[in-house]
């Protein structure tokens, strides 16, 4: 089981021009060989704050109802699972922000990770290198 970053979902998602195209299309192509696998059947965990985060994103260059649909594509599959965020899971995250200096959402991640012994992220922020507990997945 790994753990889905919001940026792969935006980068799957996505679909305007951003400043570094070579580059960004070249993590669509990667974050898409990672949703094939997860449509094949690949467990994943998430949490509610990720498809939030990506929400906010992606909602620049989606209707609302086209991005309600893409938000459903998570909901009702039994290979990924939703983590819901503790007004605890998120005040730990806090001061794991601060003990390490990293994001909170970031530390929010390596927190839950840890809490439900999940080794591998797919994402493409290195950040997680800094968790010795994390293996960054891409």
């Amino acid at each position: 089981m790994r753990f889905l970053d919001s940026n792969v979902i935006v980068y799957t998602f996505f679909n305007q021009k951003r400043k570094n195209e070579e580059n960004s299309n070249a993590l669509k192509q990667k974050s898409r060989a990672i949703f094939n696998k997860i449509d094949e059947g690949e467990a994943v965990t998430t949490s509610v704050v990720n498809l939030s985060e990506a929400a906010n994103i992606l909602k620049t260059c989606y209707p609302s109802e086209e991005l309600t649909e893409i938000l459903e594509l998570f909901y009702g599959r039994e290979n990924i699972t939703i983590l819901d965020v503790t007004q605890q899971d998120y005040f730990t995250a806090i001061h794991l922000s601060k003990k390490v200096g990293g994001k909170i959402n970031d530390c929010l991640i390596a927190y839950l990770m840890k809490k439900h012994n999940i080794k591998e992220i797919y994402t493409f922020d290195i950040d997680f290198k800094n968790f010795p507990w994390i293996t960054i997945v891409n």
